[in-house]
This record gives structure tokens, C-alpha cells and sequence, in this order.
């Protein structure tokens, strides 16, 4: 059964998706242009964002900025599966895709719970499974979109994000500083992902409300 409405749940979904990267990007690029300007040696282009939450590196209470805005995404993540779950395309790849998606709420929170400094292992492992899934997410959802018509203009970009992703992540994960930096090259990683995201859950509110496409019902 289809509804060309979203329910209270799947808006409240919507909006967790379009609210959780924006305060991910604002929080984490606050926090690194605080740190720059008070004279700390922190850069864009170097560090990576996990440096901003070590508090090895970085003076309380700014390192808890990092660590509670990745925690916040990954609730909000956790929230966005009431929309995810019922508005990606059916099929296998769109049900691999909502799971890939979880494992990015999941990751996220671990991120933040356990610091770089503290707990290195969980963290890197943690964003490793953030940034992963992140990348498997826009693949999936990109080759479900094939054969839905509603999702035909996303295909394409997904996929390209895919690639975008997993280029950077080899990049980040070989420690090269090429054109980009360390910390640029894992910014790449994450970008694709959370802008994904952002326009997905407008896509969602928008089709919702003015009932151009349908939105499945659980």
C-alpha cells in the first residue's frame, strides 16, 4: 500500500535527515575557525575532524563540540530511518541501502562516544563504519533508483558520490597528502555523504506534501 502523504513519523524522519548534517558541518566548522583564531595549530587542510574532538589536542570545553554534534548525527541519522525506510525504491538494493544507512547512525555515535585520544581503536573503527556505509548507501539507493521512476534523476549523482567517497577514502586511509591534505581528503570522504542526505530528506518533505510522488507505507 502507498500514500502520497507522509505521516507524523516520516516527517519527523525527514527533517532528522535535513537537521543532522547541517548541525554536523556548522558545529564541526565552528569549532575548527574557533580553534584557528585563537591561535591553535589546527587547519582544514592537516587535521583531520576527528582532531577536533581529542582532548590531547584540543582545550575543554571545544573538543566536546566534535564529540556531541557526532553523537547528535548520529540520533538524527537513527531518526531519518522513518523516512529512508519507507521512501527509498523498492527492492534489494533500496533494502541494503536503509540498512547501510543504520550502520552510518551507528558509526557516528560511536564517533563520539569514544575519542581518538581515549579509545582509538573503537573510534577508528567506528568511523570506518560511518564512513563505509556512507558510501555503500548512495550506491545502493543509486542502483534501486533504475527502476523507479521517482528516483531516475538521483541515480546518476549517487552513484557519482559513491565514487567520490571511495576515491577520498583511499586517499584518507593511505595517510596521502596529495593536492588535498589528510584533512581534506577525509572531509571529501564526508561530504558526498551528508549533502546526500540533506537533499534527500527535502525530497522527501517536498514529494510529501505536495503529493507528486508516493511515499510507501509500512
Amino acid at each position: 500500500m502507498s500514500t502520497s502523504r507522509l505521516d507524523q513519523g516520516q516527517r519527523t524522519g525527514a527533517i532528522a535527515m535535513i537537521v543532522g548534517p547541517i548541525q554536523f558541518a556548522v558545529v564541526t566548522t565552528a569549532e575548527a575557525l574557533i580553534l584557528i583564531a585563537q591561535g591553535q595549530n589546527y587547519s582544514f587542510q592537516n587535521n583531520t575532524i576527528s582532531n577536533l574532538g581529542d582532548p590531547s589536542l584540543v582545550a575543554f570545553p571545544y573538543y566536546w563540540m566534535l564529540n556531541l554534534s557526532a553523537i547528535a548525527l548520529g540520533a538524527l541519522v537513527l531518526i531519518g530511518l522513518m523516512a529512508m525506510r519507507r521512501g527509498v525504491p523498492p527492492g534489494a538494493f533500496g533494502r541494503l541501502g536503509v540498512i547501510t544507512y543504520a550502520l552510518v547512525g551507528i558509526g557516528a555515535i560511536g564517533v563520539g562516544i569514544f575519542n581518538e585520544h581515549l579509545n582509538y581503536p573503537i573510534h577508528i573503527s567506528a568511523a570506518s563504519l560511518a564512513f563505509i556505509a556512507a558510501g555503500f548507501t548512495l550506491l545502493f539507493v543509486g542502483l534501486a533508483g533504475w527502476d523507479d521512476s521517482h528516483w531516475h534523476a538521483w541515480t546518476i549523482p549517487s552513484i557519482v558520490g559513491f565514487f567520490v567517497t571511495a576515491i577520498a577514502l583511499v586517499m584518507f586511509g593511505l595517510n596521502l597528502s596529495w593536492l588535498l591534505g589528510h584533512g581534506g581528503w577525509e572531509r571529501l570522504v564526508v561530504a558526498p555523504a551528508l549533502l546526500w542526505v540533506i537533499v534527500v530528506g527535502i525530497k522527501f518533505l517536498r514529494e510529501g506534501s505536495s503529493g507528486a510522488a508516493p511515499v510507501r507505507a509500512a
